[in-house]
């Protein structure tokens, strides 16, 4: 990091050239405050003339210097500053994302990132601050990958979130583990798992329903402490205020920043029901299905059971929150945790080959013509459906078949877990490095996974038609997936059944024969009769 400043300055120093630097963190080793500390000794730079930092909230090294209203007053001028043409004020600002937003220097020649971004959109919202004048610019990516196995499995399709949050949990604070390990910490304490969050909306709404038959006002005090983690801090209070809001529960709420409160106001058709329990059961059942309805085009099915099935008021409440929880996790929270998968198979491809990395990074935010849309009916098809097959023999050339991932991993990020685009994005990796093989086995590993927890065979039948699909794209890639299937086919169907599954593929074949091997080291010889 220290190199790059120092090249940057000697070819602008006095001009109106900017360089930011990009962090993820106010606070600590990687915060803005440190970062810039070590430019200024390392490289004796004054701060505030060469120097300043930019950051939503006060960094802590600062509590004693600066009150929070003069922060304000501080972000505001080096804003100005930052952005004066004239070259004359200071030239390099560390800041965290909470910089840039509608601000405009056309002037700004280099982005440096001291931590990846989670995700290709922001990665490339940051770096296109650079170079608006339509000259040269320059964008550098600081990545590290110590703990690179860890990271995976966090950000795995096949790793839920309580086990994702108890792994990332486990590995002690100072132990090197690169980037995307460091900044699940954000996505951790964003998504604290579903039963913590139904009970702080349970809560939420005890309360609500306690001032309603009081006759008083809706106000709900909340702390804003960071580190309280109570039903009633304030983002927790106010994602519960929202899950009741897609309930049909809450109509708005206001908050007064001053009184720390929030005030409610419901929905008058959910008080009209209150002392009706068929008509607000049915109320609840109707307002989750609405909900699902508005991303899918199937119903809501088995998240509804519960709350049909409820038997008092309290019951139904907690059964429905429970459930708009679990489709928010299974919607949003895997959706980021996909888009920062993408971010990292980009970051890690960048390390060898930037080209390839440039790449990866355009056919994922373009939308194609060709593929997007249809992909998107193919999302909301029922999952055993193979329409999906029918757009991969559709790419008929490199181009295409290029054009037809990049659009499936964009797609993926918003239905996540659905098995035809976990097919489509591992199949069209054409010469893939040990990086994008590890992914596609990862993706067509869940993609059987998720088929086989309905239909063990509609699984077998989707993975061999995508392996036929993946021969000619690559033979590689298609020899690794071929062997995965096969050790998939041993654990369903047992050896005999899964050479008949597999015919005459010969790395799939392989993969079975490893397995029985594995197995039987093992010391379990009833797999063999």
């Amino acid at each position: 990091m220290v190199h790059a400043v120092n090249s940057f300055l000697e070819i602008h120093r006095g001009q109106s050239g900017g360089l930011l630097l990009f962090t993820q963190h106010v606070n600590g080793p990687l915060g803005v405050y440190e970062i810039a500390n070590e430019a200024v000794r390392s490289l004796s730079m004054l701060p505030g003339k060469d120097i300043r930092i930019y950051s939503g909230e006060r960094p802590k090294a600062l509590t004693d210097s600066i009150s929070s209203a003069g922060w304000e007053v501080e972000k505001a001028q080096t804003q100005r500053d930052f952005i004066n043409p004239r070259g004359d004020t200071f030239q390099v600002l560390v800041a965290t994302s909470a910089f840039g937003m509608g601000i405009d220097k056309p002037t700004i020649r280099k982005v440096i990132h001291y931590l990846a971004p989670q995700s290709p959109e922001a990665y490339y919202q940051e770096v296109g601050r650079a170079g608006r004048d339509g000259e040269p610019a320059e964008a550098l990516l600081l990545f590290s990958d110590e703990a690179a196995q860890l990271t995976d499995s966090l950000l795995s399709p096949e790793t839920d979130i309580d086990e994702a949050r108890r792994q990332h949990k486990a590995v002690k604070w100072g132990v090197p583990v690169g980037d995307f390990f460091t900044t699940f910490f954000f996505h951790a304490n964003r998504f604290t798992g579903v039963e913590e969050e139904t009970a702080n909306a349970v809560r939420a709404l005890e309360a609500i329903k306690h001032k309603v038959d009081a006759g008083l006002s809706i106000v709900l005090p909340y702390t804003s402490s960071r580190k309280d983690m109570s039903w009633n801090s304030e983002a927790h209070l106010e994602y519960a205020l929202v899950r009741l809001i897609h309930l049909g529960v809450v109509l708005d709420y206001t908050k007064n920043f001053n009184a720390r409160t929030l005030e409610v106001t419901l929905e008058p058709g959910w008080l009209s029901v209150r002392s009706d329990f068929d008509a607000y059961r049915e109320r609840h059942v109707a307002s989750m299905d609405t909900y699902v309805r508005r991303y899918e085009t199937r119903r809501a099915g088995a998240l509804l059971q519960p709350i049909e099935a409820a038997k008092t008021f309290n019951a139904v409440e907690e059964a429905a929150l429970r459930a708009i929880v679990q489709y928010l996790y299974s919607q949003i929270e895997r959706r980021r945790r996909t888009s920062t998968r993408e971010m990292l198979e980009i970051a890690r491809e960048g390390v060898g080959d930037p080209a390839k990395a440039r790449q990866l990074l355009l056919f994922y935010l373009q939308a194609s013509e060709k593929f997007t849309h249809a992909l998107e009916q193919v999302a909301r098809e029922e999952t055993a459906s193979m329409g999906w097959a029918k757009l991969a023999q559709s790419a008929t050339s490199p181009v295409e078949v290029d054009e037809l991932r990049g659009a499936a991993t964009r797609v993926l990020e918003s239905y996540p877990t659905h098995p035809a685009l976990l097919f489509l994005s591992a199949i069209t990796r054409r010469t893939p490095s040990a990086a994008e093989l590890d992914r596609s086995k990862e993706e067509f590993q869940a993609a059987m996974k998720t088929l086989a927890e309905t239909d063990a065979d509609a699984a077998a039948d989707a993975a061999e038609m995508a392996l036929e699909l993946c021969r000619g794209f690559d033979t590689t890639l298609v020899r690794q997936l071929s062997a995965l299937y096969g050790a998939w086919s041993l654990s369903f169907f047992g050896p005999r059944f899964a050479l008949e599954r597999v015919g005459e593929d010969v790395g799939a074949r392989l993969g079975i024969f490893k397995d029985m091997v594995a197995n039987a080291q093992r010391g379990l010889p009833t797999l063999f009769t």
